[in-house]
């Protein structure tokens, strides 16, 4: 027998190696700044397409949205609960200051704003945990198309929110007896726009500063034009009877608190009261715009007490011959 060689292997051709691919880690500073800024702009964004379709706020936005902010925060990282919901909180107010930068929003809107923008940017984090720890491993592999509705489901709601029409007017009334006849007191009536003593600062938080008035409010029938800092109203006299109601409605709003409510009228009312003193009644009635209503009534009834209490120091100083106090007389730089 004769021995052959072996035969050499067949040429091996060099592995070719997959191109190395960056890998970004979910528990990374890097990834926690890409969703911090990734679901800023998205929770910003979407509240931004809300006020486009109905310029009004409402469950979608107050409560819906910051949900939604957290379970995206809670799907992008793996880190403890409470690192997540500090951090889906701090990008929900991020994107409230855009929106505030971008004119949607005064900065009393804002600061109230945040308050719920935190509180369901935290529960989106758990109901994104509780998603994955409770659910059934069928529904876990939809858990993107769960995100997915959950980041969409807004806009039906805002949609269907405010299909319905006007809202029923809403009331401030706000009384204050005064040690003057009503003769003197009905003398001493202003307006918010014909006061010249400088409102106090905290009114630039939410409230627009008068900037003059054309027209005067003198006959039934009349009509005063009003302009302020952020927008203008067109009032008309309805009611005019001395030393006892003067009410007049506001006939045109523009700009002025769009997104918080419609004004319609303002009334002063006064009765005589005991040791020939008179009782001056405030009412303003508005059409409400902010909702759920439960979260944003203490922050029109707050500001519109604030602007009655301010109205009823005027016009009692004026009453009774008293100089403005000196903490109202300069307004703070």
């Amino acid at each position: 027998m004769s021995e052959h060689a072996p035969s050499p292997p067949p040429p091996v051709d060099p592995v070719r190696r997959p191109p190395r691919r960056l890998a970004i880690r979910e528990d990374s500073p890097l990834m926690s700044v890409a969703t911090f800024f990734g679901s800023a702009i998205i929770f910003a964004g979407t509240i931004w397409l809300l006020i486009l379709m109905h310029n009004r706020v409402g469950w979608a936005i107050t409560v819906i949205a910051p949900i939604a902010l957290g379970a995206v925060v809670a799907a992008m990282m793996r880190r403890a609960p409470g690192v997540l919901s500090a951090i889906a909180a701090v990008a929900g107010a991020f994107g409230l200051v855009v929106l505030f930068l971008a004119g949607t929003a005064t900065l009393l809107c804002l600061v109230t704003a945040m308050a719920s923008a935190a509180g369901g940017a935290v529960i989106g984090v758990h109901v994104a945990g509780s998603w994955n720890a409770w659910a059934p491993l069928a529904l876990q592999r939809l858990g993107g198309w769960f995100l997915a509705a959950l980041v969409l489901l807004p806009f039906p709601v805002h949609y269907f929110e405010f299909a319905r029409g006007a809202e029923p007017l809403r009331r401030v009334v706000t009384s204050r007896t005064i040690a003057a006849q009503p003769a003197s007191v009905w003398a001493a009536v202003r307006t918010y726009d014909e006061i010249a003593t400088p409102p106090p600062w905290q009114f630039s938080l939410g409230l627009p500063r008068p900037l003059g008035t054309e027209g005067p409010l003198a006959e039934v029938g009349d009509v005063q034009r009003c302009r302020y800092t952020r927008g203008e109203v067109t009032k008309r006299l309805n009611i005019r009877a001395p030393e006892s109601e003067l009410t007049f409605e506001i006939t045109r709003q523009e700009k002025l608190f769009k997104r918080s409510g419609r004004l319609a009228r303002g009334s002063f009312l006064l009765a005589p009261a005991p040791g020939g003193a008179t009782t001056l009644t405030l009412v303003s009635e508005y059409e409400p715009l902010l909702f759920p209503r439960a979260y944003w009534c203490w922050f029109e009834d707050w500001a519109g007490s604030a602007l009655h209490e301010f109205i009823l120091d005027d016009i009692e100083r004026r009453a009774l011959g008293t100089p403005p106090a000196p903490a109202l007389a300069k307004r703070p730089r």
